[in-house]
């Protein structure tokens, strides 16, 4: 079994970010640029927003129950 290490969550997060961010910069300058933008086109860059967002909340979701185990365990001693 794989442990959840924050150098593992940070690369996991990391790569899905940075591709969700990329295809959400290339669909804001498709849909900014004037074009005829379709419905479908607008669904695709709501859906890669809650991705991006989802995956954001999530990751920090880890991070801040990891952080609150930790204290709990050093107030023990």
């Amino acid at each position: 079994m794989a442990s959840l290490t924050m150098d593992h969550l940070r690369d996991t997060s990391e790569v899905i970010m940075r591709d969700s961010e990329d295809r959400l910069f290339e669909m804001l300058e498709s849909i900014s640029s004037g074009e005829d933008v379709s419905n479908a086109d607008l669904l695709k860059y709501q859906i890669e927003l809650s991705i991006n967002s989802l995956t954001a909340t999530i990751t920090s979701s880890i991070v801040k129950e990891r952080s609150d185990t930790l204290k709990a365990v050093v107030q023990k001693f």
